[in-house]
């Protein structure tokens, strides 16, 4: 399922970071720039440096073709990137922070210029505890409300395989 905020407010911590990552591609990271390296350098080397074992982890799992060993890997990859490179809406780390309270850590961040969205791999468990708990919690916490939308592969024949 994709969740995204009912909103266009924009993401500034997005925006910033483009902002510097254009600057270093560009050389054009001055004296002053080099003492805002921590941002988001210092996260691009941190995010890079941690997750050797995750994608060895990734690949692993296309090699023995397991699906859920595969998701659990490629959702940790992205919140370690999500929060290592500082791009996330304030959204995001909110309903982040609610997912973690209850026990949901499959899913993916698509950050954005906007608020972006979140992609939920969820069964019918975990469907319930995001329309039982985090829409409702999210609410009272940001008195905004989400889209939640539905993905299903209506095509499945029987167990899918990972191609590399």
């Amino acid at each position: 399922m994709i969740i995204s905020e009912n909103s266009l407010e924009e993401n500034e911590s997005y925006s910033e970071f483009r902002k510097n990552f254009t600057k270093f591609k560009e050389r054009r990271m001055g004296k002053a720039g080099t003492r805002n390296l921590s941002y988001p350098f210092l996260g691009i080397y941190n995010h890079l440096s941690s997750e050797d074992k995750i994608i060895a982890d990734i690949l692993s799992a296309i090699e023995n073709d397991d699906s859920r060993t595969f998701i659990t890997g490629v959702s940790k990859y992205s919140q370690s990137l999500g929060f290592n490179l500082g791009v996330l809406s304030k959204f995001q780390r909110t309903l982040s922070s609610l997912l973690d309270k209850y026990s949901i850590s499959s899913f993916m961040f698509a950050a954005d210029r906007y608020s972006g969205s979140v992609v939920v791999f969820a069964d019918s468990e975990t469907q319930s505890k995001i329309s039982d708990n985090i829409i409702r919690d999210y609410y009272n916490l940001t008195n905004r409300t989400l889209n939640v939308y539905p993905v299903e592969n209506k095509n499945v024949t029987g167990k899918e395989r990972i191609i590399p």
